[in-house]
């Protein structure tokens, strides 16, 4: 009970307490919510004001301009009421007010700039608008082609000065697009401070001066109102850029449509081509007269400066003058006149340069124009890749002696600054800077004298510009054949340079009358492919024909296989040499080109085809000397077989299970080689057999020697011979041996397997027994062995039959 009583008081103390809170809120919100009173009159509503700073960029530029103008009268309005009275009144420091003041002024140049940006966008729009009625109702140009050739480099040059405007804009709207960032971000601090001063307004008691937080808090809000229209400004300002960018870009296209209709119906005509040669000749003999007056104009100056010089000289020598005794102040003033001369003279060498350069360049001018006579008359693919690399040449030779040209007068121009510098230091004397001015102004004369080079340059440059474009645009439009025609003239260039690259370079000395004549022989890559070809060539015709008359050969003079061989190899040798001197000679390469190659091909012999030629000469000698020939069974190292073929590094052997070996030619000479059919093809071959002890010798032998004899295969000149050849351990041991012709019996394995068959089957019939192994078996034992008869065992019938 005691704890709901004291509840209930401390809610009632809470119902007191609360409108007591509620009453000092209002009031202490009543007395911050006051204005001035100075600045009731001055700045009425400044929330409102500054909350419609920002005019909305989505409604028409006529009615952001009316509202911008209306502002700008109000804020000029009341800039001329502010007077210097605000210190006094509300607390504001001088400064503060001098700052107020200047928000003022700042927010007045703001509008300023607002009302100028949305002028210039309704400029922009209604000239936008009528550029494009006159691009939708352009149909061509008032005259019938062809146009002149001066018409489309109007159009051009004028699409090219307009296309530098642009990045000039682009490169203001950057600005413009970093002006608006900025402001962005002094946005957020203003806001800040503003909110800051609110609240540190509605913390102030009833019975405090809130005169001081009243004045801070209109002065940041008049803070924002200037950053905020400032954002607003610079967003115009970018719009504004962004609708000229646009403008501009809208009008180049017309130009470039314009340029496109004249350019597909210019005619160039050789007439037109002359008259430019002419004119260009005209001009020439102008600047050859200006280099010939420039050259007398030259000479005073070249002999002040000599003289200047060598007085100069005289005076450091301590040598006596008439007029000037050796004085120091005289030889100052001598040196600062030789330096003065010194960069006269480099202006006058300099001002020839510039002429004589000049005049070259009507040459290129002039190949230039050739160029695009021939651009503008329809040239086939080839001719079209060649102007292309030729300006493409003459692009990069001008870029370069352009930016030559820009570093001689950067120099100069640091030279010119320095001097304009010193001529305006008042801590020098009178004397230093007026040596100064004299200085600057040759420096000055040196960067005029480059500045007709420099015209003519850039001239030359837009000729050699538009020329280029033509070419490409040339080369757009060729239809389908003309590619394919291209292509192959690309192909066809590069090959012809790649094969026109020097690999090597000789000298060849011939004498003659006693007198040596030395001469430069170029070998080539295409020369060495061609001679590759050639030698390729040559020897793929020699190997068929060499087959060919291989077989006439053989057919003709009855030759052996072996000697048709050695007859082919030696003509293929001959052929080849052959082939490769008519190769040289056809190239009209002397031998002594590779004469360099001796040494590496002297090692390469020497080592690395020493193998090689080693069974090359051994093939030579096997075909010549035929110690082996092709059909010949021999024994290389126990490996017996028949030989195939004797090649020029190796002899293919065939052995008895068909296996094919390639042995090297070296080692048919070197080492131990059997030839079983060196003089003829008969080799004698045996089969042994045995029989019992017990069987008749004498018709044994009978047997064997007329089964032997009954093989086709065996020989009867030489006859089979049977021998009774041991009294084995199981048997009477007797062998056969015949005689077989190796060039009719492809195994004689084979025929001793029949003819074992056969006296396996004849000798039985006859009574003669094959012996096998027989043993006699002796048992010893000491005692007799015990016999015993075991009861035989009967079977119990099976369960359910019958008895």
């Amino acid at each position: 009970m005691k704890s709901h009583a004291s509840s209930c008081q401390i809610k009632k103390v809470w119902l007191l307490f609360v409108p007591l809170f509620l009453f000092l809120i209002f009031i202490a919100f009543d007395v911050s919510a006051q204005p001035s009173p100075l600045l009731t009159n001055i700045q009425p509503k400044q929330d409102e004001a500054a909350k419609n700073a920002i005019p909305k960029l989505d409604i028409p530029v006529g009615e952001q301009l009316v509202a911008v103008k209306a502002r700008l009268a109000d804020a000029r309005q009341k800039l001329s009421v502010i007077g210097g009275v605000i210190q006094q009144h509300v607390g504001a420091t001088s400064e503060e007010a001098d700052e107020y003041k200047s928000l003022w002024e700042r927010l007045i140049q703001s509008y300023e700039l607002q009302n100028r940006a949305l002028e210039q966008m309704q400029v922009i729009g209604a000239a936008t608008d009528d550029l494009r009625q006159q691009m939708a109702s352009w149909s061509g140009f008032g005259e019938a082609p062809p146009y002149p050739l001066e018409l489309g480099d109007d159009l051009w040059r004028e699409i090219r000065n307009k296309e530098q405007d642009n990045r000039a804009l682009h490169m203001a709207l950057l600005i413009f697009e970093n002006d608006l960032a900025d402001s962005k971000e002094r946005l957020k601090p203003a806001t800040l401070a503003m909110q800051q001063s609110a609240e540190q307004l509605n913390q102030i008691q009833p019975d405090e001066n809130a005169a001081r937080p009243r004045w801070l808090l209109e002065l940041n809000q008049l803070r924002l109102r200037v950053a905020e229209v400032e954002v607003a400004t610079h967003e115009m300002e970018r719009r504004m850029m962004s609708s000229r960018i646009a403008e501009k870009e809208l009008e180049n296209d017309f130009l470039a449509r314009k340029l496109d209709e004249a350019d597909a119906h210019i005619h160039f005509s050789q007439q037109e081509l002359s008259e430019k040669i002419i004119k260009l000749d005209q001009e020439r003999l102008v600047i050859q007269k200006e280099i010939m007056q420039a050259k007398q104009d030259d000479e005073p100056v070249y002999l002040e400066h000599t003289r200047a010089q060598e007085r100069l000289d005289r005076l450091k020598a301590g040598s006596k003058d008439t007029t000037s005794m050796g004085s120091g102040s005289e030889i100052i003033r001598l040196e600062q006149l030789v330096n003065l001369l010194n960069v006269r003279t480099e202006a006058s060498t300099m001002r020839r340069r510039a002429l004589l350069e000049m005049e070259r360049t009507f040459d290129r001018i002039q190949a230039i124009w050739k160029e695009r006579f021939v651009l503008m008359n329809k040239p086939n693919a080839v001719t079209l890749k060649g102007s292309l690399n030729s300006l493409q040449t003459e692009q990069d030779r001008y870029k370069q002696q352009r930016d030559i040209l820009l570093s001689i007068q950067a120099a100069i121009q640091t030279k010119l600054v320095y001097e304009q510098s010193r001529s305006k230091d008042p801590s020098l004397s009178a004397a230093d800077r007026e040596q100064s001015r004299k200085l600057a102004e040759a420096y000055r004369q040196q960067i005029d004298t480059w500045i007709p080079l420099q015209t003519r340059l850039a001239s030359f440059g837009d000729l050699l510009e538009r020329t280029l474009q033509e070419a490409e645009r040339r080369k757009a439009s060729l239809s389908l054949t003309e590619r394919t025609r291209n292509l192959f003239a690309i192909v066809a260039d590069a090959a012809t340079q790649l094969t026109d690259f020097e690999i090597y370079s000789v000298t060849d000395t011939i004498t003659v009358e006693g007198e040596e004549i030395s001469g430069t022989h170029r070998v080539t890559l295409g020369q060495i492919l061609l001679f590759l070809l050639i030698i390729t060539a040559g020897f793929w015709i020699s190997t068929h024909a060499v087959r060919l008359s291989q077989r006439t050969v053989r057919y003709l003079f009855k030759l052996s296989t072996d000697s048709t061989a050695l007859f082919a190899r030696l003509a293929h040798m001959i052929l080849a040499l052959a082939v490769v001197v008519a190769a040289l000679t056809t190239m009209k390469i002397p031998v002594t080109v590779f004469a360099f190659l001796g040494g590496a091909m002297a090692l390469a012999i020497g080592f690395g085809a020493q193998n090689l030629l080693n069974n090359f000469v051994s093939g030579l000698i096997l075909l010549i000397e035929r110690p082996v020939k092709t059909g010949d069974i021999v024994d290389v190292e126990g490996v017996t077989g028949r030989i195939t073929q004797v090649g020029a590094r190796c002899c293919q052997i065939r052995r008895m299970d068909g296996v094919e070996m390639l042995v090297p030619n070296s080692a048919m000479i070197e080492k131990t080689v059997t030839n079983w059919t060196l003089s003829d093809q008969k080799r004698r071959a045996s089969v042994t057999i045995g029989i019992t002890y017990d069987s008749p010798v004498e018709q044994t032998q009978t047997l064997i020697e007329a089964v032997t004899r009954a093989h086709p295969d065996v020989l009867t000149n030489p006859g089979p011979l049977v021998l009774f050849e041991d009294f084995g351990a199981s048997a009477l041991m007797f062998t056969v041996y015949y005689w077989l012709d190796l060039a009719h019996v492809a195994d004689r394995m084979l025929v001793a397997s029949e003819i074992r068959v056969s006296l396996n089957q004849r000798l039985p019939e006859a009574g003669i027994v094959i012996a096998h192994p027989q043993r006699d078996v002796y048992l010893h034992n000491t005692q007799p062995f015990e016999v015993v008869i075991a009861n035989p065992v009967t079977s119990e019938p099976d369960v359910g039959s019958s008895v």
